[in-house]
């Protein structure tokens, strides 16, 4: 995730309403956070996935949960 081409992809189906991307180190720091924002709190719980490994390049595929709350909001 921050390897300088790293791509972290939120939503994982091409057009969902909730999809989101970051390309690269910069992006992917500024979209967490955006995410985190103004919230009281924002924690997010991973369960690794698979992980395909071919030559010296990697693909990983992760459940990742998330709790949220403020200001106003939970989820």
């Amino acid at each position: 995730m921050w390897a300088d081409d790293a791509d972290w992809v939120i939503g994982g189906t091409e057009g969902q309403p909730f999809e989101r991307r970051a390309h690269g180190v910069d992006d992917i720091v500024d979209l967490f956070r955006d995410l985190r924002g103004e919230r009281e709190y924002f924690v997010q719980f991973v369960t690794q996935g698979p992980i395909e490994i071919n030559g010296d390049e990697a693909t990983a595929h992760c459940v990742c949960h998330e709790a949220a709350r403020g200001p106003g909001e939970s989820y």
